[in-house]
């Protein structure tokens, strides 16, 4: 998604964060030649933005891979780091229809514990609902975008923004 926004608008600059080394050194051989943009690795638990520096922030399958006093830090730190409205795009996967949300769960279930694509310790889906408390509580207005319809997630886009 970096990718995309930084050669998408060659004036806007993108930051990327992940936690994870190797993903950060992919990320960076992917994006060679993209002046605007750069990747570092960081810890969304103890991010150490500038208060108010971002216009706009994601957090792309992020949430569920975290229990719920590391989610609303992470969505604290997001918030910090964003100007006042400013935007705040949460993609997750929700728990309904609940087929889809056993096709993810499984899916998840083989990253984590059979290929090991990623450092996580758990899977802690939400539902749509608990998401977007959890946002409010975290002082964003949301907005629900479900958009499963035809795909085999039950996939959920939270817009918000910092009130």
């Amino acid at each position: 998604m970096a990718l995309a926004l930084a050669a998408a608008a060659p004036g806007r600059e993108v930051v990327g964060i992940e936690r994870e080394e190797r993903k950060v050194e992919a990320a960076r051989r992917a994006g060679e030649g993209l002046g605007n943009l750069s990747f570092r690795q960081g810890d969304l638990l103890a991010l150490d933005e500038k208060e108010g520096g971002f216009d706009a922030a994601l957090l792309l399958d992020v949430l569920y891979l975290w229990p719920g006093e590391a989610k609303r830090r992470i969505l604290a730190g997001s918030g910090r780091a964003l100007r006042k409205d400013g935007l705040l795009l949460v993609h997750e996967v929700v728990t309904t229809p609940a087929w889809k949300y056993g096709v993810a769960l499984l899916q998840e279930w083989v990253a984590l514990n059979v290929l090991r694509t990623t450092a996580s310790r758990g899977i802690y889906y939400a539902t749509r609902e608990e998401n977007e408390s959890l946002l409010r509580a975290c002082g964003f207005e949301v907005e629900a975008v479900p958009f499963h319809r035809g795909k085999p997630y039950a996939h959920c886009l939270f817009r918000c923004r910092k009130t």
